[in-house]
């Protein structure tokens, strides 16, 4: 019932395993007359623990447009806000729990000190659990549940210019200049929840800070001769709490055949940590990543060396801005009047990536926190009640792929227009390469949940489209597919999930793939409103087993359709 530890709003851990007891005069201790470890869900008797949120946002912002002496000119201010609150429902407060369930001296003095309403209870109340559950009072349950809530923020103030003109001619038209600047204000504040450490399964999140960030560019584009242009920007970004940063841009479009167009680019980026990555207080608690306990080995089964303990992230204000480099060559053709193909192959390199430090590699350095009353004798450290990790900059991030884009529109005589569409991305690389030289490589696999947010990175994706328009009815079909992915944490690493009898899961360490496809109509009626209606996952596909997806909902997030199953919608739009 009782989590094995809880945090402290400074993300320090307090152990709560030893004072999880029923006493032993507790009348629903089976072992009366010895106090006993308890294991129970109280969900059917309190209810479950629900998280409500409201949220609240507004924006305001005002702009001036104009020329003068040749410049078009656009200018303007923004000032936003979001606020939210959460409510946790209906959470334990563990001091006055233990009280309840073994009102020994101690645990009645701690629980007193701390909640009015379990001192002002009459003499000798205790928690009635399970099928004794109707005996307890209203006034017991006040003293042990609580709704602790809290309220942050998010506002952002900011001014920009921008101004734009032609600058000259060239063979291939005029030359445009276009520059700009901009400042802002980034503030934040999500403060720890009232009650950190008092009340059981309370996360642990907060961050908060403020900072300046000013910004200027240039770009210009020179129209070298009529089938070949270029163009060229510069932009400058200065954070507060970041530094600053230098980024340019260059790209080109030649026309060598009517039809035909290759393009490129080659550009620089910026990226400074959010406040969540750098900042002093940040901190969240996360779970999911399993680890080799090796302090423990020899004191527990081997099996029970590998663990899945809640860790704690840390801000790091240490951490350096990421900075990249994109290069993408592509061609576009236009086969005929109503058929185009484009192809685009890229790399972008991110230096500096920022990324949660190994869990791992966190345990091995000690980064822990033990329960020592889970020890199993002298020597045995006991299990890991939490982890520790930072946000630290990784040497290099390599992502490369290819994407096409096909489209081909034909007549059927009287019966309308149809039109067939190709949209097919192949990821040729995912590396991550540390500040030691380890590389660790993620494409086509289910890849580390800090990379792919548990969604996996799956080599292949393809949407094919039809449409079919005729007179006011539009009929659409998609086809999506996820194409398939080693169950790994990395390319070269054991299969993430075992099953009891030690073997691969899923069978072959591999999620399938996964495909559905969807259906509309639309009826038309006048040019303000119409009828619509669709079909998704029309064939009622069942995604396959994940078992390392994120939150262990046992399907993987891309394939969120095929867990709500097939799904109808009717409508009627009327535009005023």
């Amino acid at each position: 019932m009782a989590a094995i530890s809880v945090f402290l709003p400074d993300g320090s851990v307090v152990s709560n395993a030893a004072a999880t007891m029923l006493g032993a005069a507790h009348p629903d201790n089976p072992y009366l007359g010895t106090a006993a470890r308890l294991m129970y869900n109280p969900i059917y008797e309190i209810g479950p623990s629900a998280v409500s949120s409201r949220a609240n946002s507004w924006r305001v912002q005002a702009g001036v447009r104009g020329a003068v002496s040749g410049w078009d000119l656009d200018s303007g201010v923004q000032f936003s806000e979001s606020r939210q609150t959460e409510t946790f429902e209906r959470r334990i407060d563990r001091l006055v729990s233990n009280a309840l369930l073994n009102p020994s001296a101690p645990n009645r003095a701690a629980a007193a000190a701390e909640s009015a309403a379990y001192a002002a209870l009459p003499a000798g109340t205790i928690w009635r659990i399970g099928e004794n559950a109707s005996l307890n009072s209203s006034a017991m349950y006040g003293a042990l549940l609580a709704d602790p809530s809290r309220s942050g923020f998010a506002r952002n103030t900011g001014i920009d210019f921008r101004a734009a003109r032609d600058i000259g001619t060239l063979a291939g038209g005029a030359i445009g200049l276009a520059v700009g600047a901009e400042f802002r204000r980034e503030e934040s504040d999500l403060p720890t929840i009232p009650g950190m450490g008092t009340y059981i399964g309370i996360p642990l999140t907060t961050y908060g800070g403020s900072r300046n960030v000013f910004g200027a560019y240039a770009e210009t584009v020179f129209p070298i001769v009529k089938h070949f242009e270029t163009s060229a920007a510069l932009r400058f970004d200065n954070y507060s709490d970041a530094g600053s940063a230098i980024t340019p841009r260059v790209a080109f479009k030649w026309l060598p055949a009517t039809g035909l167009a290759l393009r490129g680019a080659y550009g620089q980026a910026f990226r400074a940590p959010s406040a969540i990555e750098n900042g002093a207080n940040a901190q969240s608690s996360f779970g999911g990543a399993a680890v080799v306990d090796n302090a423990r080995a020899g004191f527990v089964p081997e099996s029970q060396l590998i663990v899945a303990p809640v860790f704690v992230g840390q801000g790091n204000p240490a951490v350096a801005p990421e900075k990249s480099r994109s290069l993408n060559l592509g061609l576009v053709w236009d086969a005929t009047p109503h058929t185009s193909v484009a192809v685009d192959v890229w790399e972008i390199r991110r230096k500096g990536l920022i990324i949660v430090e190994d869990p791992q590699h966190a345990v091995d350095a000690g980064h822990v926190v033990r329960d020592p009353a889970t020890s199993t004798g002298p020597g045995d450290p006991g299990a890991i009640a939490s982890a520790y990790v930072t946000f630290i900059n990784a040497e290099l991030g390599r992502t490369s792929g290819i994407d096409v884009d096909a489209r081909h529109r034909f007549a059927v005589g009287p019966w309308g227009n149809v039109t067939l569409s190709l949209t097919y991305t192949h990821l040729l690389k995912q590396d991550v390469t540390n500040a030691d030289g380890t590389v660790h490589a993620y494409a086509g696999t289910h890849g580390n949940c800090d990379i792919t947010n548990c969604a996996g990175s799956p080599r292949d994706r393809l949407n094919l489209a039809a449409a079919w328009d005729y007179a006011a009815w539009r009929w659409a079909t998609n086809v999506y597919y996820r194409g398939a992915m080693s169950n790994q944490l990395e390319a070269g690493a054991p299969c993430a999930n075992t099953l009891a009898d030690g073997s691969d899961a899923p069978a072959g360490c591999r999620i399938a793939s996964f495909t559905t496809v969807d259906i509309s109509l639309v009826r038309r009626f006048g040019a303000n409103s119409e009828l619509f209606g669709s079909i998704q996952n029309v064939f009622d596909r069942v995604p396959p087993f994940d078992p390392l997806t994120y939150g262990a909902i046992g399907y993987n997030p891309l394939d969120v359709s095929g867990a709500m199953g097939r799904f109808f919608t009717v409508g009627l739009r009327y535009k005023f």
